[in-house]
């Protein structure tokens, strides 16, 4: 364990891939070194998004509060990654956070906030996906947006 906590000092590739490490093998000593990492802007968004994943693997307490943070980030990547997060950790409060998603977010965002959508199995995520369907019906949809709204009607069960 002392050589995985010198790859989080490597090249952020590096970090990623510790941060990878760590979740697959579930080292969570190195949980305050993850959290530091994802609020470190200095660090690219993919590696911040790792860190995130691992917390989110690792079952860290801290992941919530995290992933609230982390939605206001100047990273959309790292954004994606939060609002996955509470997905998994607080559904009920990652709807609101995906619906804002699909009205402002970049397009990589909304693309994302529609797979989460889809996979939350839930009455409130049907009706943002029917919301924005009926959006699509009347030609009111981007289309980066159209398909995987399409794919996402297709996934639910009415």
């Amino acid at each position: 364990q002392p050589v995985l906590g010198g790859l989080f000092h490597g090249s952020d590739a590096v970090r990623k891939s510790a941060s990878n490490l760590a979740a697959e093998y579930g080292i969570r000593e190195v949980e305050p070194v993850l959290a530091e990492m994802l609020q470190d802007s200095t660090r690219s968004g993919a590696t911040r998004a790792a860190s995130l994943q691992a917390l989110v693997s690792l079952k860290s307490s801290r992941v919530s509060d995290l992933s609230r943070a982390a939605i206001k980030d100047g990273d959309a990547l790292v954004r994606i990654e939060a609002r996955r997060a509470l997905v998994k950790v607080a559904p009920q409060d990652a709807l609101a956070q995906l619906s804002a998603a699909l009205e402002t977010g970049e397009p990589a965002e909304r693309q994302a906030a529609v797979a989460d959508l889809a996979s939350l199995k839930s009455k409130d995520a049907d009706k943002i996906l029917n919301a924005w369907l009926s959006r699509l019906k009347e030609g009111a949809v981007p289309a980066e947006l159209q398909l995987d709204l399409v794919e996402a009607g297709k996934s639910r069960p009415d």
